[in-house]
């Protein structure tokens, strides 16, 4: 076998060496352990999106109740509050106005529906 033949067999013997040693590491010896976490530890921009998901539909379907049941999951915060800091997320960075709109039409109708009006 001449010498470059040789560097191009053993360059490929390393490869699946590697590949073998990472991927025994990765599956056998130290696999990831999942831990089950719910949506409240989701950071701001992430609880924003899905607020504005939410919201999309709502304006939708126009079901608050269904709002409040995509909603729940989200936070140990009262949720009136939670959505007026993901606003105020959103305003900050920029969001479009009509997601916005969104944004607030469906606060207000989650508003108007847990604080019944005086």
């Amino acid at each position: 076998m001449s010498r470059p033949l040789r560097r191009v067999v053993f360059f490929f013997l390393c490869m699946l060496a590697g590949l073998a040693i990472g991927l025994t590491y990765g599956w056998v010896i130290n696999p990831i352990q999942f831990t089950d976490s719910s949506l409240h530890t989701l950071r701001i921009d992430y609880r924003t999106d899905l607020i504005l998901m939410a919201a999309e539909l709502y304006q939708e379907e126009g079901n608050i109740d269904q709002a409040l049941t995509r909603l729940e999951p989200l936070g140990e915060a009262p949720l009136p509050e939670m959505l007026e800091q993901t606003i105020a997320f959103a305003e900050e960075h920029q969001y479009e106005s009509v997601d916005l709109q969104l944004m607030e039409n469906l606060a207000s109708a989650v508003e108007t529906t847990l604080i019944p009006p005086e």
